[in-house]
């Protein structure tokens, strides 16, 4: 009957496919606006590299400044780790340890295994006199050194890695031997100061007996 014969009746098939859509011009401006900051901040890396080949530290510390702003500006993550890690070497060479320290921990966010930047971290503390946070930097650099190592296969590159981790893994070795000679010099200036004190105490008695 009639009511059967509309049941019967097939739906009508989808329309075809529209064309493809293409990103806006705001997105396309986006994508680009990152691709030349990303490019800004490899092109002044590079400048700062020269500048530090060159000892200009104060020079490379600017340049680095601004390829980590560009880095940050583009999003682009090794940019940022690689311009925080060489901007740290230049303010060590510059002896502003703070700022090295502020640097070193940004990076260690990024990349948390950065082993060599444990090591510039340990030096700056014992720059800075401390010694506890020294020895927590190296020790940090020392174990997991050899825990990576341990991890490596069998091969070319894998050997290269091994004889980089094993001069970490040295270098961290002489920073903690810096923070125990250091102390135990701290440790006999104080024990001397003490003495001192205590034998002028002494003078000064037996002077006012007299």
């Amino acid at each position: 009957d009639a009511a059967t014969a509309l049941w019967d009746v097939p739906p009508p098939p989808p329309p075809p496919p529209g064309p493809p859509t293409r990103p806006s011009q705001q997105q396309e401006g986006a994508r680009d606006s990152l691709s030349l900051l990303k490019a800004r901040a490899d092109s002044l890396m590079d400048q700062a590299k020269r500048l530090y080949s060159a000892a200009d530290y104060g020079g490379a510390v600017d340049s680095y400044s601004r390829a980590l702003a560009a880095a940050d500006g583009a999003d682009y993550t090794e940019g940022r780790v690689k311009a925080l890690g060489n901007r740290s070497a230049a303010l060590l060479m510059l002896n502003r340890c703070r700022e090295t320290q502020a640097d070193c921990h940004a990076l260690l966010k990024l990349s948390p295994d950065n082993l060599r930047i444990f090591i510039r971290l340990g030096t700056a503390c014992i720059r800075m006199g401390q010694l506890s946070k020294a020895n927590e930097a190296f020790e940090k650099a020392r174990a997991t050194s050899q825990t990576q190592k341990h991890a490596l296969g069998f091969n070319d590159v894998a050997a290269a890695q091994a004889q980089m981790l094993d001069r970490i893994h040295a270098e961290a070795k002489e920073g903690i031997a810096s923070v125990f000679a250091l102390q135990d010099a701290m440790e006999r200036a104080y024990d001397a100061q003490r003495k001192s004190r205590h034998e002028d105490a002494i003078r000064g008695a037996e002077a006012a007996m007299a």
